[in-house]
């Protein structure tokens, strides 16, 4: 099952060692969400197209939004 905030974007990978000194595979690590990532694109889209009268609504609100598509990204990446 996926994370809910849909695991890294950018993640640093780091190689796990074992007792012997010997490389054991690697795992992901840090880096934004993938949630993140796409409330940022989101958001980018949101002021680009939405506001071409310049009347923006609060900030707030387009962040509001943006995590909302960014959850239904994530979610619609879930199914199979």
């Amino acid at each position: 099952m996926s994370k809910p905030d849909g695991g890294p974007a950018y993640p640093v990978f780091e190689v796990g060692w074992d007792d012997d000194g010997r490389a054991c595979g690697t795992v992901a690590k840090g880096g934004m969400s993938l949630r993140d990532y796409f409330a940022a694109q989101a958001l980018a889209g949101i002021y680009a197209s939405a506001f071409t009268d310049y009347r923006c609504p609060p900030c707030d609100k387009c962040a509001e939004w943006s995590y909302a598509v960014a959850d239904a990204m994530i979610f619609e990446r879930s199914k199979p």
